[in-house]
């Protein structure tokens, strides 16, 4: 049996007789649409270093500009007294990411460990560095020999390497406990004493095995005003 298709356009030129043809019905128009596969698993990103200081970018290599010979940390620490190393060692301690975690409640930083273990090591660390502490009161008693101040630059040290070992929640408890509303008095809390408490002092860097001591002499008369506007009440 022979059909007869009677079609609208034209076949292309490239169709010659006995060429096989296939002839479909069109329901709707033909849509494209693209789609994008996003894994659940995001990719690891690479290490890359900071951004560049935009304000910055005419003064380098610019030799009217000022000294912009870049230090390491031990060249900008070295021209500075033993306290300011200390100062600068408990700021770099006591910072941590900012995460705003609640560490009054267990439940917000305690997921896969144990809380009272995270207690047990806040408070070994803080046996240790009371350990110190006590034996560089010990060591006032006698005459400060090389070997006595050798001994308390040793403690120093090693106080400030339990401080810098803290986890976030031991830092937290450590410098701010006072905030936590803990019964029980944890820290020192704030720091209320006056920068300079006296007026007449001499400062005596690396003295005697401390990182520094603050030398005052003499008296007269006078009310000698200790703590006239030292705190506020």
């Amino acid at each position: 049996p022979t059909i007869v298709i009677k079609i609208i356009n034209p076949l292309p030129d490239t169709v010659v007789i006995l060429d096989e043809i296939i002839v479909e019905k069109q329901i709707i128009t033909t849509q494209e649409e693209l789609i994008y596969y996003v894994p659940e698993i995001k990719s690891k990103q690479e290490p890359s270093g900071l951004d560049y200081d935009h304000d910055m970018v005419a003064e380098i290599g610019n030799p009217d500009s000022p000294n912009l010979n870049y230090e390491n940390y031990n060249e900008v620490s070295s021209s500075l007294v033993q306290s300011n190393k200390d100062v600068m060692d408990d700021i770099v301690s006591g910072s941590f990411i900012n995460l705003k975690v609640d560490y009054s409640d267990f439940s917000n930083h305690v997921h896969f460990g144990s809380a009272v273990s995270k207690v047990e090591n806040f408070k070994r660390k803080m046996q240790t560095i009371e350990g110190h502490l006590n034996d560089i009161s010990k060591s006032l008693v006698t005459t400060a020999t090389p070997a006595i101040m050798d001994l308390r630059e040793t403690l120093f040290t090693k106080i400030q390497a339990e401080k810098s070992a803290f986890t976030p929640y031991e830092k937290y408890l450590y410098y701010k406990a006072h905030t936590m509303g803990i019964p029980y008095r944890i820290n020192l809390g704030e720091n209320y004493a006056a920068n300079r408490p006296l007026s007449d002092y001499t400062s005596l860097p690396s003295f005697d095995g401390f990182g520094a001591v603050y030398e005052s002499s003499g008296s007269n008369s006078k009310n000698i005003d200790l703590f006239t506007g030292k705190y506020n009440v």
